[in-house]
């Protein structure tokens, strides 16, 4: 196994091991400091995604079940106490608007120009001190416990979110925390390091798949090598046809019957082949039929002794079918590979 990479500063590093089984290749990766990044992983992939869900779907549960959203709501301020502390999670439940009376805590929104005139929060509990009659139904008129004076505005009910039905103590810190800026940040921060750490892995994915992808490369590159060696020693190794045996056999061609332009000579023959001359047609099929007996009984093939001979295959058909016969110096060349002479009787 290679030892880690000095370029990386010696932090991590990657190795992919291919192990050849009936099924294929298996890549194994190993990291330095592997037990610190598994758990990193479990806690990326498996820990923040479970209490995610666990809390999406107690929040969703206990919307359907109280018939009010938002189902809770943190505690910002100190206007409460001593019943409510900053950072509790208050529990609503549906507010009856008809049978809401002083005294009752509830959880109301404030509207944009409230918020802008009073600089309040968006939403709060307080409790109701006073109820009356207007143009949109009931309103309320809150105060909080811990202050002398009431709020400074009226509530509608239409605004009106939830009765109180109980608190948790303190569990509202998180929900407060990604409510400001620095939450903001740090959850944009963690969303990235998460599709970071994603991405990192993609490409380890990947360059451990080019790693099988060269590896079955340089095996099919080196079967292909090794077929082609076992290719190589068997035409080698593969048995040479033996030469033919000459057979020294005199073809007499008669001068009388000889054209001027032929041209006669020990183990030579020239000429053309004219089918309008019975002497010539003759002589032609004499000169055949002694290179027929001779290329019949050949080991080697057709295509090779046109080859060695210089003619057409066509002429080497020819004489071992009986076909149209070739001129004579074709004929010749073949009888001079297989060792035949051609003498011109006197």
């Amino acid at each position: 196994m290679p030892a880690p990479s000095k370029g990386d500063g010696g932090h991590r590093y990657f190795v992919a091991v291919q192990r050849a089984h009936g099924r294929g290749l298996e890549v194994t990766t190993k990291h330095k400091g592997g037990r610190t990044r598994h758990f990193l992983g479990l806690f990326v992939w498996s820990v923040i995604p479970a209490v995610a869900f666990v809390t999406v779907a107690a929040y969703i549960g206990l919307a359907i079940d109280r018939h009010v959203y938002p189902p809770v709501v943190p505690v910002e301020g100190l206007s409460m106490r001593p019943l409510l502390h900053f950072g509790d999670l208050v529990m609503l439940k549906r507010a009856n608007i008809g049978h809401l009376h002083t005294g009752d805590i509830i959880a109301f929104r404030t509207t944009t120009d409230v918020q802008q005139k009073w600089n309040v929060p968006g939403s709060y509990v307080h409790r109701i001190v006073s109820v009356q009659n207007g143009a949109y139904g009931q309103q309320f008129q809150t105060k909080g416990d811990n202050v002398p004076g009431k709020d400074p505005f009226w509530t509608v009910q239409q605004n009106v979110i939830g009765i109180y039905a109980g608190k948790i103590s303190g569990a509202g810190y998180p929900i407060l925390f990604f409510r400001s800026k620095q939450g903001k940040i740090l959850l944009a921060a963690a969303l990235l390091i998460m599709f970071l750490y994603w991405l990192l892995g993609v490409f380890e994915r990947r360059r451990a798949a080019d790693a099988v992808n060269v590896h079955n490369l340089s095996t099919i590159v080196d079967e292909a090598r090794r077929i082609t060696m076992r290719l190589e020693e068997s035409v080698t190794s593969a048995p040479i046809p033996p030469p033919v045996t000459p057979l020294r056999e005199s073809v007499n061609i008669p001068a009388s019957v000889c054209p001027k332009d032929w041209l006669i000579s020990g183990d030579f023959l020239t000429g053309a082949l004219s089918e309008d001359s019975p002497h010539e047609v003759v002589q032609a099929q004499r000169i055949a039929a002694a290179l027929e007996s001779v290329l019949s009984s050949s080991a080697w093939p057709r295509y090779e002794i046109a080859s060695r001979a210089g003619v057409p295959l066509s002429t080497v058909h020819a004489i071992l079918n009986g076909d149209a016969l070739p001129d004579f110096a074709s004929l010749s060349r073949i009888g001079k590979l297989l060792g035949i002479s051609f003498w011109a009787a006197s």
